[in-house]
């Protein structure tokens, strides 16, 4: 049976996902000193198969991808991906740096990993206090490449279904646009889409 996401589950998604980038944002701005806004714009769910048997051309982009799996009573992983050079003038503008040459070196990598951290451990502690679950992380990793190589990471396969989330980021002039996608077993998605028709009721 296909798995589907209605409008209104995703209507409710996004609030609640927009609950955790507030908390996030709090924690950003005071690690950084800075005013940054982040707020989801779209919420949609596909198979792994999917994506990589034909995906998006945008997902073929070259991103900074910072991920993270879980396990527990939950098991997958967890992304957030930004266009390479938007992420390094996200840094850039995160740490006060001069505008230069748009490359992410060591020490922007470790700072877009700290802020990635924040961002999937705040949608990750909401996801476990909404399903009662317990769940362990590995530390983030960060890799340049396309969502598509993210997904294809690991053992996650055609029996996975990915939680993609477009996010709109703000700081200053400066206006970029991400993706967080989480990926979880089959059953497991249902478990949360019955979650949010329980919350909608």
């Amino acid at each position: 049976m296909k798995v589907e996401m209605t409008a209104e589950a995703a209507d409710r998604a996004k609030v609640i996902l927009n609950i955790c980038l507030k908390r996030s944002e709090r924690m950003i701005n005071g690690i950084t000193k800075s005013e940054i806004s982040m707020r989801v714009t779209d919420v949609s769910i596909h198979t792994v198969k999917e994506f990589l048997k034909v995906p998006p051309k945008s997902f073929e982009e070259i991103c900074a991808n910072v991920g993270m799996e879980f396990s527990g009573d939950l098991r997958g992983m967890i992304g957030v991906a930004f266009p390479i050079e938007s992420a390094a003038r996200l840094v850039m503008a995160l740490s006060g740096e001069e505008a230069g040459t748009p490359e992410l070196d060591r020490l922007r990598i470790e700072t877009l990993k700290e802020v990635g951290s924040v961002i999937m451990n705040g949608i990750m502690i909401a996801v476990g206090n909404t399903l009662h679950s317990n769940l362990d992380y590995t530390f983030p990793s960060y890799e340049k490449g396309s969502i598509v190589s993210l997904l294809n990471h690991g053992e996650y396969v055609s029996d996975f279904f990915v939680k993609m989330t477009t996010i709109c980021v703000e700081l200053g002039d400066l206006k970029i646009e991400g993706r967080i996608c989480m990926v979880l077993e089959e059953s497991q998605v249902r478990i949360l889409l019955d979650k949010l028709k329980e919350i909608l009721s």
